[in-house]
This record gives C-alpha cells, sequence and structure tokens, in this order.
C-alpha cells in the first residue's frame, strides 16, 4: 500500500501547540499522526455535520481528519479533548 501525504490544518497546529508543556501527550498525538501517513482509514469514520471525516483516538483525546483518497491526502483538522472536538 502506498503512502498518503498529512497536512495538518493551521487550527490544529494551534490545537498542538496547547499541549507543548505536556511533552509526553504531544509526543504521542504526533506518533499517531505520523502513522496516518501508513494507516489513514484506522480511525473511527464520523457521522453527523462531521460525515466524511475520521477520528483517531487516545484516551479521552480525539484528532479529527478528513481523507482524499483521490491526492493521497490527509489533513489533519482538530486535536482536543473529546468534549472540545466535535463541537
Amino acid at each position: 500500500m502506498s503512502s498518503y501525504h498529512v497536512d495538518i490544518d493551521p487550527a490544529a497546529r494551534r490545537d498542538l501547540k496547547k499541549f507543548k508543556r505536556n511533552f509526553s501527550l504531544l509526543r504521542i498525538f504526533i506518533s499517531l499522526i505520523d502513522g496516518l501517513a501508513t494507516s489513514p482509514f484506522e480511525g473511527k469514520p464520523l457521522a453527523g455535520d462531521k460525515k466524511g471525516c475520521y477520528s483517531l483516538r487516545h484516551q479521552d483525546y480525539r484528532i479529527i481528519y478528513t481523507i482524499y483518497p483521490e491526492s493521497k491526502t490527509v489533513l489533519v483538522i482538530s486535536i482536543g479533548h473529546r468534549w472540545e472536538v466535535y463541537r
């Protein structure tokens, strides 16, 4: 299977910066995002107003992303606590 290119939306980059004091959690998020390049469909497909997006989970935190198979791109949209990212 060929790998995908992973882009991070500017809003998601700001979300990541919120975790700069929690280095272990930041490192886990970066590792999960890197893993999307080889297995983008690992996350859970979402429904409702987030239909077409996927959610990758770590404890109470979520990484929300969209997959564009035609261009082999994954776009990370949001990163944060599960109470925040689904709003």
